[in-house]
């Protein structure tokens, strides 16, 4: 037996929640509507460590795609 601290009950709950999860209309939808304010503050405090300015064509050039994806869309404003 290996330790591990994932419970399988708890691995069959996220899944059956991972569709609805990605529906910016369903249940999760607050969660998607704050993500725009939520990764503007995580952009501008990673540039800031990094010394770069998050206005910049890629301030966080090596950031996993949705995170890249929505600080491109928030430095041409939209």
């Amino acid at each position: 037996m290996t330790d591990t601290s994932v419970a399988d009950e708890e691995v069959a709950r996220f899944t059956a929640l991972a569709d609805q999860w990605w529906d910016p209309t369903g249940d999760f939808a607050p969660l998607h509507k704050i993500n725009p304010v939520r990764l503007e503050f995580i952009r501008d405090h990673l540039c800031e460590l990094a010394g770069t300015d998050p206005k910049s064509p890629m301030p966080l050039a090596g950031s996993p795609g949705l995170v890249k994806k929505r600080c491109l869309r928030l430095r041409s404003g939209h």
